[in-house]
């Protein structure tokens, strides 16, 4: 059942169980594991069905770190929230990802990947991304399609699974139809009411923009707002712990991290043959769209001592560039400047490409056609960063709320991985004999990593350890020190991989559903 927070009586108290806020991917998926179990279920939404500039506006959020450009659009606030906009990559975290590495400050989850791998494979069913297969040079030679032909010991083909699924309104139906569950839209929560005595919860205070105001009690309840959202409502919620709640140690809202996708590299292909159109685009493969990308395999990426990494690849093979004989390089660039690349690509690729009039002059009145090009996306891990943080900022939104700040921060040693990476690559694509490759990483930068940007993915701002002096939540996502608040999304990510991390949110909600119909059937 659906219910218009701004109908109901002002002062209304709502009865739960179990208190859900969010709904999201880690929302949703809560509230479908928990759906038709013998206990209440309440799950609060900020905005309806649709998306509104007036309820949009208040996550906005005061950017004083490096330049971020993907911050103003990255997050929605309306039923389904950011799966109404994502791209649907999916793929399982590597186990490497889960595990203390000492040349990574602050690395290790308290659960290891074989922890999560039940998980995943219920979560493929939630996103319908098929069998949890992840086998790329089974699955494109099942395509039919070539890979690269690296060292998998150097560089290695990785796969992701695409499926965009729109959680909002694919499961609007079977939501409405639990039997004890409620979900109140247009209802903003405001403050988590801690017990004045007692390491406890009592109830969330809701309010509408229309100015109604009620609140919802529990037994339970877990915070699935987003890695920006969920630290900055521990934050405001400070009437017992005036640093906030769970705050005690100072780390809500530290660690602030993102997916860095830094533009730079360009494979060439020694000759003029076909794409390989695994990586670029996407493929079907039965009902479901796939994508190839290449990776640092984990034992190298041990040998380097670097953060993980992988490129995601923009496979151009631009027939319209015919280097006629006498053809310069300038029109090439010119040319290449016109191409119809994603995001401006083909400025990049200019800036990349920077010694064309020797690669020209190769081709010209030779091949009928320019040669293939693969560009990279980088898109590596970031390593935890205490500086990198979200904070509160005096300006307020409109119910009164101080608005979050985000401070995001990255360190020489991201620079170093994505470097190294590239190096790697390089000498990769030279060694099979498959083409040339070219980096374009200057030494020195005004900023560290200038140009890079976020994927988009906010991770890390309540994060997992067994240790409250090291972590906001513990292994089973609840607040140290709290016995019946937790923790749902990525916020909770003590490391983040280099894969988008929907799969995993969506996994980790239902291993936290589990752990909740456990203690209520208890």
């Amino acid at each position: 059942m659906y219910i218009d927070s701004r109908s109901l009586d002002d002062g209304t108290v709502v009865d739960s169980d179990i208190c859900i806020i969010g709904a999201g991917a880690a929302g949703i998926t809560l509230a479908r594991e928990l759906a038709n179990q013998p206990f209440r279920i309440v799950l609060i939404e900020s905005g309806g069905f649709d998306f509104e500039d007036e309820t949009d506006g208040l996550r906005r959020a005061v950017n004083t770190g490096r330049k971020y450009p993907r911050l103003p659009y990255s997050r929605l606030r309306y039923f389904g929230g950011t799966t109404n906009h994502w791209g649907g990559v999916c793929a399982p975290m590597r186990p490497l990802a889960f595990e203390h590495r000492p040349w990574i400050p602050n690395s290790g989850w308290p659960i290891s990947r074989q922890d999560l791998d039940p998980y995943y494979i219920r979560a493929h069913d939630v996103i319908r991304l098929g069998s949890f297969d992840y086998d790329a040079e089974r699955t494109a030679s099942a395509m039919g399609m070539s890979l690269f032909p690296f060292d998998p010991s150097r560089v290695e083909t990785v796969m992701s699974r695409n499926n965009a699924l729109r959680f909002g309104s694919h499961y609007r139906r079977e939501l409405d139809e639990a039997k004890n569950l409620t979900t109140y839209l247009w209802g903003n929560v405001v403050n988590i009411n801690r017990h004045p005595a007692n390491p406890y919860v009592t109830g969330v205070s809701v309010r509408t923009l229309s100015g109604k105001r009620f609140t919802v009690r529990a037994r339970y309840f877990i915070l699935a707002t987003g890695g920006i959202e969920n630290a900055r409502m521990l934050l405001l919620s400070r009437d017992v712990e005036a640093v906030g709640l769970g705050n005690g140690n100072d780390l809500v809202g530290r660690f602030f991290m993102e997916h860095i996708w830094y533009l730079s590299g360009v494979i060439m292909r020694a000759g003029t043959e076909d794409l390989l159109q695994f990586y670029d685009p996407e493929s079907f493969f039965g009902d479901v769209a796939v994508r190839g990308h290449i990776a640092l395999p984990d034992e190298l990426v041990r040998e380097l001592q670097i953060p993980l990494f992988h490129a995601e690849i923009k496979a151009r093979h631009p027939s319209v560039l015919n280097t006629n004989a006498g053809k310069s390089a300038d029109a090439v660039r010119e040319s290449l400047e016109r191409w119809e690349w994603p995001e401006n690509l083909g400025r990049h690729l200019v800036n990349i490409l920077s010694g064309l009039d020797d690669i020209v002059g190769h081709y010209a009145g030779e091949k009928e056609r320019f040669p293939a090009l693969y560009l990279l996306g980088n898109y590596a891990e970031q390593i935890p960063n205490p500086d990198s943080r979200i904070g509160l900022v005096a300006e307020r939104d409109p119910l009164g709320l101080n608005r979050a700040n985000v401070h995001w921060q990255l360190s020489d040693l991201d620079k170093h991985g994505i470097q190294e990476a590239q190096n790697v690559i390089a000498a990769e694509v030279g060694r099979s004999g498959f083409g040339r490759m070219r980096i374009a990483m200057p030494e020195e930068e005004d900023l560290l990593l200038a140009g890079a940007d976020g994927g988009a993915h906010h991770m890390g701002t309540t994060r997992m350890h067994h240790e409250p002096r090291r972590g906001v939540v513990d292994a089973d996502c609840r607040i140290h020190g709290l016995s019946n608040v937790y923790i749902a999304g990525s916020s909770v990510f003590p490391t983040t991989g280099y894969i988008n991390p929907t799969l995993t949110i969506v996994a980790m909600a239902i291993r936290l559903s589990d752990h909740l119909k456990a203690r209520m059937n208890s």
